[in-house]
């Protein structure tokens, strides 16, 4: 049975994986989209230039709401910003389906 450090572990390295590939798939939009810097795109969609550089480079969580910001900023739904990002064919959690109680 795998430990709680160990858990973390992995816990730490997708969430940073997650984190990376958005934060990549935001800037490589940004440069193929527009002409604005980091400071001018975040302008755009309301972000301080500090925060956005922090989701550019990987560094943040990023706030659903956020998320909605910076796709509507791209012209994009959330789900095409979001679509094909994909940590190892993993989802983030590793989690068993729900169910509803007595259901089998």
């Amino acid at each position: 049975m795998p430990t709680l450090s160990t858990l973390k572990s992995k816990h730490m390295e997708k969430k940073d994986s997650w984190a990376t590939l958005f934060g990549e798939r935001v800037k490589n939009l940004r440069l193929e989209k527009t002409d604005l810097s980091q400071e001018g795109f975040a302008l755009y969609v309301g972000l301080e230039r500090s925060q956005y550089a922090r989701i550019e480079r990987g560094e943040n969580d990023v706030r659903l709401s956020t998320i909605g910001r910076i796709a509507n900023g791209y012209g994009l739904t959330v789900s095409e910003l979001l679509d094909g990002l994909v940590v190892e064919d993993e989802p983030l959690y590793e989690v068993n389906p729900i169910s509803k109680k007595g259901s089998k």
